[in-house]
Parts: C-alpha cells; structure tokens; sequence
C-alpha cells in the first residue's frame, strides 16, 4: 500500500516539486504516510495518540486550534487560532477557515506545554524528523490531532528558518561528536511489592523518595489524598561499564532487601505487576546527543529483543507506556529513554539488556536495519505477536554479534538473545528476588553474590 501511495505522490508534484521536498531531512515513506489520511490515523492510534473522531468535526464543537512545528524532539513554534470549526485538509487545497496567530513565549504556556508532548510523539510516531502537528483542544483534558503537515504549501513560509534551525542543529551533533567520551549508562528500573495475600504494599512505607532507592512518584489512586506511593525505583550510580552499572544495581537491591523493605514482601517486575499499574525499565544515556536517528535504534535493537521475553502485562501497558520513542531529556544534559518494561524479572536479562544499550549507543551509526519503517512491524510489537518479530531480531543479532563491543560483552549478550529466541516468556508474576539470590542473607561480598547468580 505504501508503495502506491508513493507512486501517486511523484506522479502529482505540488508546486512543480515532488511533495516533502522542503524537508529533506524526512524520509519520503514517511511523508508519503501524512498525504494519506487513513494511514496517518492508523499510526498515530495503533501508537496510542488519539484523533479527532469524525463526530467531533461533524458537530462543530468549540476548541482551540493549534499549530506546531517540531523539530528533533522540540517544538519550536506555536499557532494557534480559536473557532468552532475543524476542516481536515490534509489531502486537498481547501481554503482556512481560521486564522493561526504565532504564541510568543509559548515556553512559558501552560495549555501549550500539556499538548506539546502529543506534538512531539506524532512526528515520530509517522517516522518524521520535522513537521507540523494540528492539535485540537476541546479542554483541559482532551486534545486531539487534527493532521500533520509535511506539504509544501504549509512549510514554505518556515524554509528558512528551518534550513537555519538545521545547520544549527547539525553543528551542535558535530560538536557533540568532537568534544564525546565514552557513552555513560544509569537506570532507574521500577518494581512493586505485594503482600501475602496478594495485594499491592506502598513502597513509601519503606523508603524515602530520594537517595539510590526511592519510591516512584506515582500515587496509589484509589486513596489520592493518602499520598501513599506503590512503585519502588532502583537508582543505581551511572557507569560507562554495563557490568558495573549492573553491579551497583545489585548493591542497591541488596540494600533495600536487607536493610529497608519487609522481608515478607514479594518484589515483583515486568510489565504491569498490578492493574493500572504499569513499571518501567528506564536506561540513561549521556555523553551521547538526543536525536530521531539514534532513538530509532534503540526502538529496533533494544526494545524488538527485549519484547520476545515480555509477559502479558507489559503488552498491556502498550501503547499508553512502552510506546516507540518515548524519551525525556534530563538536567544533566543526557536523556532517559522510557519504552522498556522493568527487566529486572532476572539477572540475566538485566545484564544482558544493559550491555545491549552500551553495544547501541557505541555503534548505533553502524547499525543499519530498520525493520519499523513497516506499519506491519510495528504493529506486531504492540500486538505482542512474537512470531513476526522473532525472525527480525535473529538478524539484529547476527548483524550486533559481528562489532567489537559486543564481542566485549559477550558473555552477557550470547545468553540474553539465546532466551530471547527461545520462545520462552519471563515469569513477571514471581517475586524475582529469588532470581537474584536476594531471600537469603548474604555471607559474601558483592562481587562474589553476583558470581553466583
């Protein structure tokens, strides 16, 4: 289908230019996808970003109207225009109904800064690197994307500014190269703790929200006003080694099974442990610039293998959590990159999937497949059809196992892909400190405990 539409974009050029031509920095089965309308909405749902319902049009409701141009993971203009009615004109020349008046400032915009997140996961969700977001806002709760815009009537006015925008930015991932040492790795993997009888205990109980173990911010929604948080956060010091990052991870679990949480509580991990619930593995990544090219690896080469192991749990926590790309960037001038459920479901794959993103972040400009430009792809990842991705991730593996960090890391690496292709699912139900020698005190060192496990 994505070939047809291509056909039929080069054979109807706007403005005597093939359509998207402003922007080449995007690739043109992306464009080719925004000139589609059905296509577009299917990308955007199937990765969880709502769409004006047909309903909404047709009823002329009020709302605010805005515009956004995003570049690289920022928005970096606002429009916005106010009315009742939505014209959705992707695909035809049809005149404005509304006015858009640029938003000075719009940083410091409140309503601006609950939509900009939304902006920002569209663009990448169709496999842009820059474009033009339509956002409906009928509330404060509900937002909307109208279209998104590569075309070359909508981006002409904006051409230099973001041939500007460009070099800039081209020159700060230059510099970024220059001036890199070695990518440096931290985590913050979430878990829950669940009591005897089954049900959910507070990590706020136990430990602090601060400090190398804290509890998530997350509140327990049925008691909003009790301020009781559910979820623990390993906070383990970063390192430019996986296995030592690893190893300060244990050093964290050991302290908070021996000297913090009740011993009678289980510790559990995946994806969504309770009902509403969902946890994270969450890898940071400095020393290394944010952008589209480099996020998309991670997509492919952390988040396809790791997906082989998951539970169903962590399909649930799709595609609200656990979507493709889902970032954010930190003080400390790296970023956090959110997709992954908790993997410290063992040691095994927790060792593995950490020397997995050093190999990514090391090499991620040698790496050259890239199996989600297909719809396909990508919807068996949310779908948790292991049977198309199997077959994917045995050639990411064959391609990673050939590079000299990889080899560095083997020993981690061999046995994490070998359970990823085996078929074989993480028991994310189970109190995982047994998987990590953790229910029995510890007469050694660190180093020897992680020996043994």
């Amino acid at each position: 289908m994505e070939g047809t539409i291509m056909d039929n974009m080069a054979a109807s050029p706007s403005f005597g230019r093939v359509p998207g031509s402003l922007l080449p920095m995007n690739r043109p089965e992306a464009i080719a996808r925004c000139q589609h309308l059905p296509t577009l909405r299917q990308l955007l749902r199937m990765n969880g970003i709502p769409v004006l319902r047909e309903q909404d049009q047709s009823e002329s409701i009020p709302m605010r109207r805005y515009r956004m141009l995003v570049h690289q993971f920022r928005v970096v203009k606002v429009w916005l225009a106010e009315g009742k009615s939505v014209w959705l004109d992707t695909m035809s020349a049809l005149p404005q109904p509304l006015r858009f008046e640029e938003v000075p400032d719009h940083q410091d915009n409140t309503e601006i800064k609950k939509i900009e997140p939304m902006a920002i996961r569209s663009i990448y969700a169709v496999g842009l690197d820059v474009g033009i977001v339509e956002i409906a806002a009928m509330s404060e709760f509900r937002q909307a994307v109208i279209t998104i815009r590569v075309d070359d009537e909508s981006i002409e006015p904006y051409t230099s500014f973001l041939r500007q925008l460009q070099e800039e930015w081209e020159q700060q991932q230059l510099e970024a190269l220059l001036r890199q040492s070695e990518v440096v790795l931290g985590a913050d993997p979430e878990f829950a703790l669940r009591d005897p009888s089954g049900q959910m205990a507070f990590a706020s109980r136990y430990v602090g929200r601060s400090g190398t173990i804290g509890y998530d911010a997350v509140r327990f929604r049925e008691k909003p006003s009790a301020l009781l948080h559910p979820l623990v956060e390993l906070r383990p010091k970063p390192s430019a080694d996986p296995n030592e990052l690893f190893v300060e991870m244990y050093r964290t679990m050991r302290l908070a099974a021996t000297k913090k949480i009740a011993p009678e509580l289980e510790w559990i991990a995946g994806g969504m442990p309770f009902d509403g619930y969902p946890i994270g593995g969450h890898i940071h990544f400095s020393g290394i610039a944010l952008n589209a090219a480099f996020v998309r690896k991670l997509d492919t080469y952390l988040a396809l293998p790791l997906m082989l192991l998951e539970d169903g749990g962590c399909q649930r926590r799709r595609p609200r959590y656990g979507f493709f790309g889902d970032v954010r960037e930190k003080s400390y001038g790296g970023f956090e990159y959110r997709t992954l459920p908790s993997w410290l479901v063992t040691p095994r794959v927790a060792k593995g999937i950490l020397a997995l993103a050093k190999v990514v972040a090391t090499h991620h400009r040698e790496l050259r497949q890239d199996p989600l430009r297909r719809i396909l792809v990508q919807s068996a990842y949310y779908q948790g059809d292991k049977a198309t991705i199997r077959p994917i991730v045995r050639g990411l593996w064959r391609e990673l196992s050939l590079l000299s960090t990889y080899q560095t890391y083997r020993q981690s690496l061999d046995p994490f892909f070998a359970e990823a292709m085996s078929a074989a699912a993480w028991f994310a139900d189970e109190d995982f400190r047994p998987a990590w020698k953790l229910t029995v005190p510890s007469t050694t060192d660190d180093e020897d405990a992680i020996a043994v496990i």
